[in-house]
């Protein structure tokens, strides 16, 4: 072929310096450019995310399950710092913006309860149960349908970038919906 030097030629071996300086150029370039830096970021913010998942899930069950019990201010404070915690984390761009409504959702409500809702909950309320050596009283429907609403304001605050204590106070205020619909008056 004309124009293409034959490998071990001098051309070659002039021209290997200046290919890998343009590739190390093409890569700084891509480290150091702001998508790179909001990837790596974001990567930190899922790890964040996974790792208070359990924890924010099982004070969250607890005050529901339990919304008396004596330790619900101290569950109250965790769950308070861990989502406040998460609303700080935002994502590094330019400019910097919030995580978002759906990276929190995807990674402390779909990911571990996502497909299998049912058995996902009565494992954690097992759990918490085990914990708490207590028995709950409440039916698993009706934990969930305030875990959900409650999950999702949580959620949508870290998203904005927003303080969680209100929401998190808010929880195992109503008990109501904890209750069987013939207790009702």
């Amino acid at each position: 072929m004309a124009g293409v030097p034959e490998r071990g030629s001098a051309r070659v071996a002039a021209a290997a310096p200046r290919v890998s300086m343009k590739i190390m150029a093409i890569v700084d370039s891509v480290i150091e450019s702001p998508l790179f830096e909001m990837a790596f970021q974001r990567k930190a913010i899922i790890n964040r995310l996974r790792g208070f998942q359990f924890q924010i899930n099982a004070h969250a069950l607890k005050i529901i399950a339990w919304p008396d019990a004596q330790e619900v201010p101290h569950w109250k404070h965790e769950l308070t710092t861990r989502g406040n915690d998460l609303a700080a984390s935002w994502l590094r761009g330019r400019p910097s913006r919030p995580m978002g409504f759906d990276l929190a959702w995807k990674h402390l409500y779909l990911e571990p309860f996502e497909g299998a809702e049912d058995q996902a909950l009565q494992i954690r309320l097992q759990h918490v149960e085990a914990e708490c050596r207590r028995s709950i009283a409440a039916q698993p429907a009706q934990i969930m349908a305030e875990y959900m609403a409650f999950i999702r304001r949580f959620c949508e605050a870290i998203g904005l970038g927003q303080l969680t204590g209100d929401i998190v106070n808010a929880l195992g205020e109503s008990t109501s919906t904890l209750l069987p619909e013939t207790a009702k008056v």
